[in-house]
């Protein structure tokens, strides 16, 4: 990395300067530099957020971190993008960390502040903006993180009831199979009472009796509902 002298010139022909004043761009090159990137990182997501860039030539890649991975989240050649520390503004309410990591495709000029200085800046130079985007940006973080404790109850709520469900399920089983086993006992007792009416003898009857007990000894004699374990 190399310093270049800084150009008020160079500075109002970018759109983020040009409605400054002649001693605004003078305060801004005394107090800022013109910095030559290489080819490569400039800064990692995560770390504290010491400078603000602005993009004088080159090409910059923004990226942001998925799990383990960095998911590209923008590229640009154009001339004065901004990137870094551009939350100093709000000072010690936010962590002053980069949201992004940035690099470079090839060596890049850069018109660098320190934070401490944009911050100065933007609080000096425009206080209502200043108060507009504070709103704004707390106002998004407060609505987002509603958003995001609704999604969680709702996502919850789902898996209670999927739950829920699963549980019912052996439950409705054993009340369909108890209700199943009643119909056929009331059935069998109504035939036997039919059998017993008629005109039939005591060995048929002791016949049918011992047909009935070799049939209930093909049936399983435990039925396989889960039980809850004993505590």
């Amino acid at each position: 990395m190399t310093e270049e002298p800084c150009s008020p010139g160079e500075l109002r022909a970018l759109f983020l300067f040009e409605k400054l004043t002649d001693a605004q761009l003078q305060w801004l090159c005394q107090r800022g530099r013109v910095e030559l990137i290489p080819a490569g990182p400039v800064y990692a997501e995560g770390d504290p957020a010491r400078c603000f860039y602005v993009l004088l030539d080159g090409t910059v890649v923004l990226s942001r971190r998925v799990v383990a991975d960095d998911i590209e989240v923008g590229r640009t050649s154009q001339r004065g993008v901004y990137a870094g520390a551009w939350q100093a503004y709000l000072g010690g309410r936010v962590p002053q960390l980069y949201n992004s990591s940035m690099r470079v495709t090839k060596p890049s000029r850069f018109f660098v502040l320190d934070a401490d200085v944009f911050a100065q800046l933007m609080n000096e130079w425009f206080p209502m903006a200043v108060h507009l985007l504070d709103g704004g940006f707390f106002y998004r973080t407060n609505l987002q993180e509603l958003t995001g404790q609704r999604e969680r109850l709702l996502a919850l709520g789902s898996l209670s009831a999927g739950l829920t469900h699963e549980l019912n399920n052996p439950a409705a089983a054993a009340v369909r199979a108890t209700a199943s086993l009643r119909d056929r006992v009331t059935g069998m007792r109504h035939k036997l009472s039919a059998i017993a009416g008629g005109a039939r003898d005591s060995a048929t009857l002791q016949t049918l009796i011992q047909l009935q007990e070799e049939a209930a000894e093909r049936v399983p004699k435990e039925t396989c509902i889960p039980r809850h374990p004993a505590p």
